[in-house]
Order: C-alpha cells, then structure tokens, then sequence
C-alpha cells in the first residue's frame, strides 16, 4: 500500500512535474510523450493514471491514491500583465474581443493604412471614457506578446496608439485631446520628446518614442532634434508608422 499522495502544481514544465512526482516516491511510466502545454491539469489527470507506487511502501499505509489539484488563486503568485494589458488597464478601457468599429472616413479609403490593418491577426473594439476605438491586434488580441493599435475618430486624419508601447510615446495625434500623452503647443512636446524645440512651422502629426513627426500642409516631415527628413504625404507616413509599430 502507499501513501497518499496530494501534487500542488501552477502551470510548469513537464521536467519539473516528473520531479516532483519523483521526490515524493511516486513512479512514472510511460511519460516521455507527454506535453503539458498552457493548461497543465489535463495532461496531469493523464499523468496520474500512469503512475504506480515505488517499491519499498510500508505495510500499514492508507490505501493508494493521489490528488492534483491548483494552487489556490489567491496565494499563488501573480504574473505581471502584458505591457498592453497593463496599459489599457491604466487608461480604464474595457475590450470586445471579434466586435467592429467602423474607420475614420479620413482613413478608410487609404489603400496603404487598409494594407496594414487588414493584416491584423484579430479585431476587437475597446471603450475607454465613452469612446469607441477599434483594436487591432498582431498576431491576435490575446497573447501577451501581442502588438495592439486602437484607431479612433479625429483630425487631420485619425488618432492611433501602439497600446504595447505604451507609456513611451507611440501614435498618431489627433487635434484637441485625445489618449496620446501630448503637452501644450507642437514646440513643447518636441522640447519633451526630442530634448529641442522644431526650428519650422507646422502641426503635431505623430510621436515616435524620441522622434515627432510634423505635418506642414500636405507634408509630413520627421524630427529627432538633430535633423529633419521628409516623411511624404500624411497617409503614407500614418502607414508606415502603423506598419512599424505592429511588428515591434
């Protein structure tokens, strides 16, 4: 007869519950194609009735057996949220995983903007303060891993945010408000973002972690505080931005 046995396992490696399986005097058979995946209770209610006692039970122990069961959520530790997670948590928005939310006029018939969005693994739409965005999401709008953008209504052509980048600078600015973290006048957030003030005139278009882009006209021209380089039209930098920001 054996000692009953209870196995406490969180999510962890198949090596790690063959060990602990081991150190409690319990024998495995037949494990080596085993994978414990994401979920770990399946595989081990499977791992549990491959398992024998070892030789050398003491006469007298209770009958066999043996328990498994998760660590209680409440003491378990918790894994720190995905930096997009943590972020739209921060500004208080909920998400609708598959719901839509129709584009910006500005921006749904930009072949270059719709290229780069219809790439997007999943879709959903997120609320924050009584505004509706749509999310787009690489390779999904689950994983932690995930590289999220929220595009919502707003002049000149819409207003966009890597929410993975988040609370470093990332998007598209849109006039008078807005999510994107935004000070004053366009000299101020380049003095900010830059460490310098833009030596032209123009329009905040979009922040890049420590570059702005200005819109003059129908310009679109990067500045870094060292130089300025022309980024063409409006559309085709809002493109290449989003194209940037969904792969990293």
């Amino acid at each position: 007869m054996s000692v009953k046995s209870v196995l406490v396992l969180d999510k962890t490696s198949l090596a790690k519950a063959c060990k602990a399986l081991a150190d409690a005097d319990i024998e495995v058979l037949a494990h080596d194609s085993l994978d414990f995946g994401a979920d770990p209770l399946p595989k081990l209610a499977e791992l549990v009735a491959k398992v024998r006692p070892a030789q050398g039970s003491m006469p007298g122990d209770p009958p066999q057996g043996m328990q498994v069961s998760a660590v209680d959520p409440v003491s378990a530790p918790q894994a720190p949220l995905a930096p997009w997670r943590r972020a739209l948590a921060e500004l208080g928005g909920s998400l609708a995983i598959g719901a839509r939310e129709p584009l910006p006029p500005a921006i749904g018939k930009s072949a270059p903007v719709l290229e780069v969005l219809n790439s997007a693994g999943e879709q959903g739409v997120v609320e924050i303060d009584g505004e509706r965005y749509g999310a787009y999401g690489w390779p999904d709008l689950r994983r932690n891993g995930a590289k999220v953008l929220l595009i919502g209504a707003g002049e000149p052509l819409a207003e966009v945010i890597a929410l993975h980048r988040l609370p470093v600078r990332h998007g598209i600015c849109r006039r008078g408000g807005g999510l994107l973290p935004s000070t004053g006048r366009m000299g101020r957030t380049s003095v900010e973002v830059t460490g310098q003030d833009y030596p032209d005139n123009g329009r905040l278009f979009a922040v890049d972690h420590s570059a702005i882009f200005v819109m003059d006209g129908q310009a679109v021209h990067r500045w870094d505080g060292q130089r300025q380089t022309a980024q063409g039209s409006p559309s085709a930098c809002m493109a290449s931005l989003m194209l940037s920001w969904s792969q990293r």
